[in-house]
This record gives structure tokens, sequence and C-alpha cells, in this order.
């Protein structure tokens, strides 16, 4: 399995990639390809609602005056432009 992280994940080009790893992985045989973790500002949440309850999906919200800490292997990091 491969952890992307995606930057700015809730922009309509960052929910298509989202979209495009997420069904990659086959629940039905649990065979699962793609982790996703996505950070975006925190109002921009509720574009992501159909992603938040698979467990191959985290969010994060950005806040500049806090780090954020990812205690997991992030295998590829993509920056979405706004």
């Amino acid at each position: 399995m491969k952890t992307t992280l995606i930057h700015n994940g809730a922009t309509p080009k960052g929910i298509e990639v989202i979209k495009k790893l997420l069904a990659e992985n086959n629940l039905a045989t649990n065979e699962i390809k793609n982790r996703v973790i996505c950070i975006d500002t925190p109002e921009s949440v509720y574009k992501l609602q159909d992603f938040l309850s698979q467990d191959e999906f985290t969010f994060y919200p950005l806040d500049p005056s806090t780090p954020i800490d990812i205690n997991e292997t992030i295998d590829k990091v993509i920056f979405v432009s706004k």
C-alpha cells in the first residue's frame, strides 16, 4: 500500500486525484493499494464528505500556527494549485 499526501486536496483537481487513488482500492477483496492523507483549510472539509467515512482517507485541517504531526511513512506528496 502506498500513502499519498495531497495538499489543497479539497480543490476540484484535488478531489479528482483523491477519487482516482481511492478507486484503485478493491474493498470487496480487501486489496488496498492506496491510502490518502489530505491537508486543506478547516472550512473546506464539507467538500470531502464522500471520503471521510473511508478508513483509507484522513483529513488534516491546515492551521499555519500549528504543525501537523503525521506519524506514518508518506510515499508521495502532491501539491494541488488552487
